[in-house]
């Protein structure tokens, strides 16, 4: 999902990229977000930001996922909150395009 993004925006609007690994690509800066760390400073004066970064696999134990998917997502909110974003959008690929028998919708 944040490919398609990055490819959609590249030239209209100013991006800052943060992965755990950048494969190489100079633009994305490398951030393990399960861990605290010194790309907290790169949300600073961003207006929004799109978390993507979690374990994609459906079926993992919980110490597999307590990093990647929980930690991490704690991070980028205050990291997100200490930077002064204005807007936080948290999206699961593996609700959207995952195996969903296996969750239930709460309305």
């Amino acid at each position: 999902m944040g490919r398609k993004l990055r490819h959609h925006w590249a030239g209209k609007y100013p991006l800052r990229l943060l992965d755990r690994d950048p494969r190489g690509d100079s633009q994305i800066i490398a951030a393990d977000l399960s861990h605290w760390g010194d790309w907290v400073e790169e949300f600073r004066g961003v207006k929004v930001v799109f978390h993507f970064a979690a374990d994609p696999e459906a079926h993992k134990s919980w110490p597999e996922l307590v990093g990647p998917n929980v930690d991490a997502l704690i991070h980028v909110y205050h990291a997100a909150l200490l930077g002064g974003v204005q807007r936080m959008i948290f999206a699961s690929s593996n609700h959207v395009v995952g195996d969903t028998r296996m969750t239930k919708t709460v309305v």
